[in-house]
């Protein structure tokens, strides 16, 4: 009973308090410490941006490019159709008839042109609903519900625009 063990002499045996110190292992993981390079400050908000602020810039340029050529085409398509009419009078003496060309024009290429404006426009819309995402909610409905009518517009409006009906 009198034998010395090597577990008593642990635990007489002071450990070093300056060896094992935790500032040792945690300092240069969490601070900077030596070895370790610190981050660095980010740039200025006006010198780089993220990729994700790239694309939504883009895609917003080209909802609105989208928005812009759609009233652009729906405008022409107007101008088409009143080309269609140019110069001609049933009621004058000699009457001067439709050719060919006006005729193409007022009963094909406007509706055409009308279609892709109108689907431009709506694009436009929906895509700016979507991408700019710090515009109230409400706004962003109120865009929501202009798409809405203006496909509601495509499947009524150029059977009664393109038609001779006075």
């Amino acid at each position: 009973m009198g034998g010395d063990t090597g577990q008593d002499r642990a635990m007489e045996i002071p450990l070093p308090v300056g060896f094992v110190s935790v500032d040792k292992y945690i300092n240069p993981l969490f601070y900077g410490g030596a070895g370790c390079t610190r981050m660095q400050p980010p740039p200025p908000s006006g010198m780089m941006m993220s990729a994700e602020v790239s694309r939504r810039q883009t895609l917003t340029t080209l909802t609105t490019l989208f928005l812009l050529g759609g009233l652009l085409l729906i405008a022409v398509s107007g101008m088409v159709r009143s080309y269609g009419l140019l110069g001609v009078c049933e009621t004058c003496t000699p009457p001067v008839p439709q050719n060919q060309g006006q005729l193409d024009a007022q009963r094909f290429w406007a509706p055409v042109v009308w279609n892709l404006g109108m689907f431009l426009l709506i694009f436009g819309i929906w895509g700016t609903a979507l991408m700019r995402q710090d515009m109230d909610p409400m706004a962003r409905l109120l865009l929501y519900l202009v798409a809405f009518i203006v496909i509601l517009l495509i499947f009524t409006v150029p059977s009664l625009l393109f038609t001779n009906s006075p």
